[in-house]
C-alpha cells in the first residue's frame, strides 16, 4: 500500500503510466498500454508484497493540544470513538496533517499510547516515524512497534533524502527495523516505475 504521487505532465508521462492505489484487501497496479513498465512485471511484484487485513477508510488524525501547550490526550480518545463508531477502519497518526515537525518525540509517543489505549484493538493504527534524520525514525519506529500499533509508516528526511539512493537506504533502515508492515510514503514525488518498484524488496514494505 506503498502510496505515491504521480503528474501527468510530458515530463512525468511515465510516471503517469503506473499508478498504486489501494483496492479492497490488496494492491492494485493499474497500467497504461503505452507505458514502458510492463503491467504483467509490476503485478507479479506486488502480488507477493500484498498484505491483507488494511483495506477500508482511513483518517488522518491532527494531533489536539490543550491550551496549557501539551497533547490532548482526552481529545484523541474522544477522536478515535468518534471514527471508529462511523465506520472508519483506522487512523494514521503523526503524519504531516498530525503536524510530526512540531511535536517532541515523547509527544508523538503519547500520542500513539493515547490511540492504542482507546482503539482496544477495534481499528488499525499507522504511526509516521518521518523524522530529519533516520537514526531518529529507527528510534522512533522501534518505540511505535512497542507501543502496539499495527504499521508503520515515514517520509524520507526532509531536505537530506533528495535522490533516489539516499531515500531507499532511509527506508531500508527503517522498514528492517520491526516486523511491522510499513509504508513508504512520497509526497509530492513523481512516480518512475521502474525505479521506484525497489522499494518493494525491502524487508517489510507493502
Amino acid at each position: 500500500h506503498s502510496l505515491f504521487r504521480a503528474r501527468s505532465d510530458s515530463a512525468c508521462r511515465k510516471a503517469a503510466c503506473a499508478v498504486l492505489r489501494i483496492f479492497g484487501d490488496g494492491c492494485l497496479f493499474d497500467c497504461f498500454s503505452n507505458c514502458e513498465f510492463t503491467e504483467r512485471k509490476a503485478k507479479l511484484k506486488l502480488k507477493e508484497k500484498c498484505f491483507k487485513g488494511m483495506s477500508g477508510a482511513y483518517a488522518a488524525m491532527f494531533t489536539p493540544i490543550t491550551k496549557d501547550n501539551k497533547v490532548n490526550e482526552e481529545a484523541i480518545g474522544r477522536m478515535v470513538e468518534y471514527g471508529i463508531a462511523n465506520g472508519l477502519a483506522g487512523f494514521y497518526l503523526t503524519g504531516s496533517t498530525g503536524a510530526w515537525f512540531l511535536l517532541t518525540p515523547e509527544e508523538r509517543k503519547t500520542v500513539w499510547k493515547r490511540a492504542v489505549k482507546a482503539a482496544k484493538g477495534r481499528c488499525k493504527l499507522i504511526a509516521h516515524v518521518g523524522a530529519t534524520s533516520t537514526d531518529e525514525s529507527v528510534a522512533l519506529a522501534k518505540a511505535a512497534a512497542d507501543i502496539g500499533v499495527d504499521w508503520l509508516s515515514s517520509v524520507a528526511p526532509p531536505v537530506f533524502c533528495n535522490n533516489f539512493n539516499r531515500t531507499f537506504h532511509h527506508y531500508k533502515r527503517v522498514s528492517e527495523a520491526t516486523d511491522l508492515p510499513f509504508m513508504a510514503y512520497s509526497i509530492g514525488s513523481d512516480l518512475v516505475p521502474e525505479r521506484d518498484i525497489r522499494f518493494f524488496d525491502l524487508k517489510n514494505v507493502k
